[in-house]
């Protein structure tokens, strides 16, 4: 037996609202919340060397 999920549409605007008082991050694609995964602080000096 399968389950189908309800995921309801959000707008844009509800979106930054919940997304400006959040501790994790979260991305926005078309009208859905996906949570996004973090980096490390040696991964961002890493990457920050490789750039400059």
């Amino acid at each position: 037996m399968t389950f189908s999920q309800y995921h309801p549409y959000i707008s844009p605007e509800a979106y930054l609202k919940a997304e400006k008082f959040s501790l994790n991050k979260h991305e926005y694609i078309q009208g859905q919340i996906y949570a996004m995964s973090g980096a490390s602080e040696a991964k961002n000096i890493l990457t920050e060397s490789l750039i400059f």
